[in-house]
């Protein structure tokens, strides 16, 4: 089956296009593009499966990117994260539900005080941290201008009522910013663990290199934190790492005699390394 632009279908044959079509996209994502491309709410999408709708230029070019697997949440900026909307593009990371683990585990350890995320991208983490916590005060780091772009606009539309600031400086010289200006109760970071010279999926290469690849078999944050953190976050604070869960045995290492806890995804791979300061 095709669709031919300036014809009409109902949308239900619109939905069977895309799913027989592309195989790389889940139902979820085929509802997403329905919602963005024709205004509906996803929610009632299936209120209209038999309502007919034109195939125009604009539909057509998206159907063209999903072929060349652009990722659904670039097309429709949107991003879901821990019950939030988050507004995304190419400058960062599209949000991982796996990441979600992560801000749970924050919520729960660390009720008021101040955060700092590193690598922040879109904000999504602290955020969606201070919007379900008594914290009210927090910094988020990022190497990229155009990213703190993105995550300036989502402070401003999901958390106005607290104050989060956004600094551009390298986070491997993040000691060299605070030093003994500040310390926090809360410290986490979503750091670049690709292996820049490993294999990855074809799906990530429209997402910034920047904030997936790493040296030293993507671990080049975790050791080079490793000694700078300590000195930033309050004594019995909280450091909470994403990990590469293929690299477990190497993260181990990295952190052996520190007070560490792991914590599995909803997949049951390790997932978040949480790293009292005591």
């Amino acid at each position: 089956m095709s669709l031919l632009k300036g014809d009409y279908y109902s949308l239900r044959d619109i939905y069977n296009y895309l799913s027989s079509s592309f195989d790389h996209l889940s139902s979820s994502q085929i509802k997403e593009l329905l919602s963005y491309l024709f205004g509906l709410n996803y929610s009632d999408l299936f209120l209209h499966m038999d309502d007919i709708f034109l195939i125009d230029d604009k539909v057509k070019e998206v159907f063209l990117k999903v072929k060349r697997k652009y990722p659904v949440n670039y097309i429709t900026q949107n991003r879901n994260f821990y019950g939030l909307d988050f507004y995304i593009n190419e400058d960062v990371l599209i949000p991982r539900y796996e990441t979600e683990v992560l801000v749970e585990e924050a919520i729960k350890r660390v009720k008021k005080g101040v955060i700092l995320d590193l690598c922040t991208g879109s904000g999504c983490i602290p955020i969606s941290v201070m919007k379900n916590s008594g914290i009210d005060f927090g910094i988020g780091v990022d190497i990229s201008f155009n990213a703190l772009k993105v995550a300036k606009a989502n402070k401003k539309r999901l958390l106005s009522d607290k104050k989060l600031k956004f600094v551009c400086f390298d986070v491997l010289e993040i000691d060299k910013i605070f030093k003994d200006k500040i310390e926090f109760d809360l410290i986490t970071c979503n750091p670049p663990y690709v292996d820049i010279n490993g294999e990855y999926e074809d799906s990530i290469m429209y997402e910034p290199s920047e904030a997936l690849f790493a040296d030293d078999n993507g671990l080049k944050f975790y050791k080079k934190l490793l000694y700078k953190l300590p000195k930033l976050c309050k004594k019995n604070g909280f450091i909470i790492f994403e990990i590469p869960c293929d690299k477990l045995d190497m993260i181990k290492n990295i952190f052996y005699g520190k007070d560490i806890e792991l914590v599995k995804d909803l997949s049951g791979k390790e997932r978040v390394l949480i790293w009292k300061n005591l």
